[in-house]
């Protein structure tokens, strides 16, 4: 933000927006009471993502000099910083599920549901990640300027790194709620499923 404004670049925004997620995550981990497996779990899911696309986008916008996201919102300085004023929403609600997860003793047993979120959550990160590398690459051949990538696993469906990103998320969300079964508790079971909605919403319709 502090050189966002001034300089009326987002160069830093998506590595802003990771080192806040690892702030929060970092917050959420480190209480008095024990950590358990599916919290260690959950929040080192959340550090592995966030670095992950942090950097990939930072080296994106490296290459292309430019995020074409911001060209309209630049040439307003109250719309420009609504965008970085909302990178902090962003945040706060795509971690609901790992905030939830760590903010109470965690005594539910761990069983099948939580090994098959877990094993589908590394199954999204595959696909979001080797989706984000495919169309890199193609972006990087001037041949391919104006087309759309139909290669890969883009061949297969339009957006593969969306379903990625919303699968993570919707295992996230169901380890945690998961975790609030042991002692139901209705609120935190559908604050849970806030962030794979909220992250839907922005990738689908904003």
């Amino acid at each position: 933000l502090l050189h966002g404004l001034p300089c009326n670049s987002e160069r830093f925004y998506d590595l802003s927006g990771s080192l806040t997620h690892l702030c929060l995550i970092g917050t959420a981990l480190v209480q008095d009471s024990p950590r358990s497996l599916r919290q260690v779990v959950v929040s080192l899911a959340g550090v592995v993502w966030c670095c992950r696309l942090g950097t990939f986008l930072f080296l994106r916008i490296e290459k292309d000099g430019r995020d074409a996201r911001f060209d309209a919102l630049k040439k307003n300085p109250l719309r420009f910083l609504g965008a970085w004023t909302i990178q902090a929403l962003w945040v706060s609600l795509v971690q609901l599920p790992v905030i939830l997860v760590n903010d109470r003793v965690d005594t539910a047993p761990l069983s099948a549901v939580d090994g098959v979120c877990a094993t589908f959550w590394v199954l999204g990160f595959i696909v979001e990640t080797l989706a984000d590398v495919q169309k890199f690459v193609w972006r990087c051949d001037k041949e391919n300027h104006g087309r759309f990538i139909t290669v890969g696993l883009w061949r297969y469906a339009r957006q593969p790194n969306y379903f990625g990103e919303i699968l993570m998320w919707c295992c996230l969300s169901t380890m945690a709620t998961h975790a609030a079964m042991d002692a139901p508790d209705f609120n935190r079971i559908v604050f849970a499923w806030a962030s794979p909605l909220f992250t839907a919403f922005l990738l689908l319709k904003v």
